[in-house]
């Protein structure tokens, strides 16, 4: 078996919690660093003084630390975290740094970037987002106000036009050593979806002893307009995860918001994602239509058969 890592750099809301489980929890052939404690510190090693000091940044441990781990283990090393293609919070700014730091330590490792729809991804996002105690309207986060000359990164929709990412990841590594797959493609045959991964990380499909149970990690189906309201009172503190400085309070404030909206919420069901989906469509409009035709160049698939824009409205 082919010993150099296979690293799933996700993208988040993108199925990357059922990649993860499902070769956790279903296939002893990958070896994930030991224990979930041990595995996360591998990629604190990879993201280390990457906001602060990157200079200080010491090559080397990352690989020592995995053949530490490792051993004389016969399984395929598996790295996974979403945060390696860096953070929707954030825009993704240091999306770059992390892929040149990535191959620094594994030049020969083999790349997973799992993707989705872009307007589908917005909307998962933001839902995201309301749960997490926000209280901008979708407009208003996707395209935060930067005529204030802030000096912080910021959301920023440039982030899923994929094909940058997976441009330069393909700079680095080479074709042959970057594999993307679709979120749709999931939905859509799930035992095709593995076997094709199992197939680029040079490992035996198990079809014997194949099942997934999908974790469903949605965020909010309904419901979030209130919660949105409510945040507004309870959690007028919320800062967002990007920044880490959420202290115990804010937590505290957005805790009774979920619950006062259990408590309180107008189940208008379809019609609520329905309303949000055009609002983001209105808000994206033809954004990602020319970043989709260039990836579609670069994977040779059809992504307008799995719902990408492609053309303008």
């Amino acid at each position: 078996m082919n010993k150099n890592p296979l690293i799933h750099i996700g993208y988040g809301r993108s199925a990357s919690t059922t990649i993860q489980r499902y070769f956790r929890q279903r296939d002893s052939r990958f070896n994930f660093g030991g224990s979930k404690k041990s595995a996360q510190k591998i990629i604190d090693i990879v993201l280390d003084e990457i906001c602060c000091s990157p200079q200080k940044y010491n090559f080397g441990k990352c690989r020592d630390l995995i053949a530490e781990i490792h051993g004389e283990s016969i399984c395929k090393p598996l790295i996974f975290s979403e945060r390696l293609t860096g953070h929707w919070y954030s825009g993704g700014y240091d999306s770059f740094q992390i892929a040149d730091r990535i191959h620094r330590e594994w030049p020969d490792a083999k790349i997973l970037i799992c993707i989705r729809e872009q307007k589908a991804i917005l909307s998962s996002i933001y839902r995201h987002y309301i749960a997490k105690g926000g209280t901008l309207s979708f407009e208003s986060y996707a395209r935060p106000d930067r005529s204030r000359g802030l000096r912080l990164p910021q959301f920023n929709l440039d982030f899923f036009k994929y094909n940058i990412l997976v441009e330069h990841y393909i700079s680095l590594f080479g074709a042959r050593q970057v594999k993307v797959v679709l979120f749709e493609q999931l939905i859509r045959d799930r035992m095709k979806f593995f076997k094709e991964i199992y197939d680029y990380a040079e490992v035996r499909f198990p079809e014997e002893t194949y099942r997934i149970d999908q974790h469903e990690n949605i965020g909010m189906q309904n419901g979030f307009i209130i919660k949105r309201f409510l945040n507004r009172i309870f959690s007028d503190m919320y800062i967002h995860e990007a920044t880490g400085t959420n202290h115990n309070f804010s937590k505290i404030m957005n805790k009774m918001a979920s619950a006062a909206s259990l408590l309180t919420r107008i189940s208008l069901g379809k019609s609520e994602i329905m309303n949000l989906n055009e609002e983001v469509t209105k808000t994206v409009f033809n954004e990602y239509v020319d970043a989709n035709k260039k990836l579609e160049e670069i994977l040779e698939i059809d992504l307008s058969d799995f719902g990408y824009q492609l053309h303008d409205h």
